[in-house]
């Protein structure tokens, strides 16, 4: 399926299952979600400095889940990065399974996070015109991503689960 937005960008849209995922994870309250960028980027390094500090392994899975409904609910970002190792109660984090979703609409936006609401646009405008509901937290998947890098070569994976509008 493909979408093109207002400002001509063509975005791709799967509906794929997604396996469980046991991470290690930090959760705070955010605003907005426009403004959780900042947030997610120090919980992400809190995380990878709490584990490195105890030798603890983790992988180079970076997820973040939005609970909440921007502008409806309070709003809560949660860092998340995958691992597989024995995670001691002193390294500080929440250690827990994603769960696994069997329909989840997804959407790849490469580049920087101002083209992001275009994306974002994009993928539930796609939800919407296919008569599908969001039934749970919104994902962002960080496929390339480096706070210093260039974000012109940023891979970001939007992701929200779906079900069937009711009719």
């Amino acid at each position: 399926f493909s979408v093109l937005t207002k400002q001509k960008n063509t975005y791709d849209v799967t509906v794929k299952a997604i396996p469980e995922l046991r991470v290690v994870s930090l959760t705070e309250a955010v605003p907005d979600f426009e403004t959780s960028g900042t947030t997610n980027v120090r919980l992400f390094d809190t995380i990878r400095e709490r584990m490195s500090q105890h030798g603890v392994a983790f992988s180079d899975t970076d997820v973040a889940v939005y609970h909440g409904i921007p502008g409806v609910t309070e709003l809560a970002i949660e860092a998340a990065i995958g691992t597989d190792a024995d995670v001691p109660d002193a390294v500080g984090v929440d250690v827990k399974v994603l769960p696994a979703v069997e329909q989840m609409a997804s959407l790849v936006h490469h580049g920087s996070f101002e083209g992001y609401p275009q994306a974002m646009t994009a993928l539930m405008g796609w939800i919407e015109a296919n008569n599908y509901q969001v039934v749970g937290a919104m994902r962002d998947v960080y496929h390339v991503f480096d706070k210093d890098g260039d974000p012109d070569t940023f891979v970001t994976e939007l992701q929200f689960p779906i079900a069937p509008k009711p009719e």
